[in-house]
């Protein structure tokens, strides 16, 4: 300042300002004046604003992505000691993370906390109770028992859901149990229900019609005679099936067959026409249950059960 003078060559704390340095000997002779500029202090960037993407039911880890500031000059760190310079930091565990940024002149923003979450987590397994169908009554029914309370849907198709615990009147077949949790996330496990066996009537099958077999007629090639009987037998593969059933026909008997296939309500829901060689396939778009497959040849009737699930 011209006027206050020290022996340490070293003038600190300065502010940002112009300084006349000078020089003054033990003669008490002073230099020519140096001018030194003291700048203002860099600024450092603006406290950075972030994005979070938690996990999810099927994702463990979280993302942050940094909204601002961004641009060129600009690293980012989620640790204050590694920078890079992507806004995205992915991967990450649950914790809670602080987020600075640098700019090109070194200075570090103050710091934004992140937090990425745990995981949700997905409900129990289905416990359930079912009561299979019976000579008097059909169908099943399938009752869940945990978990169950407020914030639990359920559904037997991961489309429909219910915040009924019971799914009643179902066909024979094999049903997938979902239950969604409020947060999004679901279980499922698969159950059987099995169509009543050794009643007098069941349900779906109509009773066949019997017909006395014919009596034999003598086949002659102009040398030798002998009788012939009917018969028709039927393969149906795969049964049951998940997907669509073939039915392969083998008889002595050249008239041709009509199919008729009916549901456990007796409705008829497939008819065909053939020969004893065409290969027969069916059931593509029928629901989970059990059918009755009839294959009339003339006056004669066979009846087979094929399950859909």
């Amino acid at each position: 300042d011209g006027t206050n003078y020290q022996t340490s060559v070293t003038f600190s704390g300065l502010a940002p300002n112009t300084y006349n340095v000078t020089v003054k000997n033990s003669g008490g002779c002073i230099s020519a004046s140096c001018k030194a500029v003291i700048n203002a202090q860099p600024a450092a960037p603006a406290t950075p604003v972030v994005s979070i993407t938690q996990p999810t039911c099927s994702v463990t880890t979280g993302t942050i992505t940094v909204t601002s500031p961004a641009g060129t000059g600009y690293s980012y760190s989620i640790d204050g000691t590694n920078y890079q310079t992507s806004v995205t930091f992915s991967g990450l565990a649950p914790n809670t993370y602080n987020v600075t940024v640098k700019n090109s002149g070194g200075c570090i923003s103050a710091s934004c906390k992140a937090v990425i979450n745990a995981q949700p987590a997905a409900p129990a397994t289905p416990v359930v109770s079912i009561t299979q169908p019976t000579c008097a009554c059909s169908t099943g029914s399938i009752i869940i028992k945990t978990p169950a309370g407020t914030g639990y849907t359920y559904s037997i198709n991961d489309k429909t859901y219910q915040t009924s615990t019971t799914f009643s009147g179902l066909a024979a077949g094999k049903y997938t149990i979902y239950v969604k949790a409020a947060n999004g996330c679901s279980s499922s496990a698969s159950f059987v229900i099995t169509a009543a066996t050794g009643c007098n009537n069941f349900a779906s099958e109509p009773t066949p019609e019997l017909t006395p077999e014919p009596t034999p007629e003598p086949i002659s090639d102009g040398k030798v005679s002998a009788l012939s009987s009917y018969y028709l037998e039927v393969k149906v593969l795969p049964n049951p099936s998940e997907i669509e059933f073939t039915m392969l026909l083998k008889g002595n008997s050249k008239e041709n067959v009509e199919i008729r296939v009916v549901d456990m309500w007796g409705k008829t829901v497939h008819r065909g026409k053939g020969t004893i060689n065409d290969t027969y396939r069916f059931g593509s778009r029928f629901a989970v249950g059990v059918y009755i497959v009839q294959i009339l040849q003339g006056h004669h009737i066979k009846t087979i059960k094929v399950v859909k699930g």
